[in-house]
């Protein structure tokens, strides 16, 4: 929560390739935006998609790295 009535949040998945011995991932998925509480059981937010290839996990640890730009996104969330 950023507010009383806000929220920011980021999700992040694996497309997966299966294979034998080992699963291969082929892209990584970022979902990040904001929802704002309208009233009771309403909301309005956003939705920032962006795909990134494997090759931008430099470090390993599962999520694209700083500066690293999505050959894939939709248009930024607002604010």
């Amino acid at each position: 929560m950023t507010g009383r009535d806000t929220t920011k949040f980021t999700a992040v998945w694996y497309g997966m390739k299966k294979g034998y011995p080992f699963n291969q991932i082929v892209y990584i998925g970022v979902n990040s935006g904001w929802t704002k509480f309208t009233g009771p059981g309403k909301s309005e937010g956003t939705h920032h998609l962006a795909f990134y290839y494997p090759s931008a996990d430099g470090d390993g640890d599962g999520l694209p790295d700083p500066g690293a730009v999505p050959p894939f996104a939709s248009q930024p969330p607002a604010p």
